[in-house]
């Protein structure tokens, strides 16, 4: 399914922008990432790759100071 490749696409692309300190573009790239994954699963349970894109978001925020959130 083209939507799964686009998520995944944008997790990898988040992992990319963390890994260069662009932080913020990352934390974006993660989110669009989970909202396309939420979209597509409805009432689903998370899949691997779901739970992968949370983990690469908390790598963005992180890298922003942002640990409260």
């Amino acid at each position: 399914d083209d939507t799964e490749i686009v998520a995944r696409t944008l997790v990898y692309l988040s992992q990319s922008q963390s890994v260069l300190g662009r932080f913020v573009e990352a934390e974006a790239s993660a989110r669009k990432a989970i909202g396309i994954f939420d979209e597509a699963l409805g009432d689903q349970k998370m899949i691997r790759r779901q739970g992968v894109a949370h983990m690469v978001l908390g790598e963005a925020l992180a890298g922003q100071g942002k640990l409260e959130e």
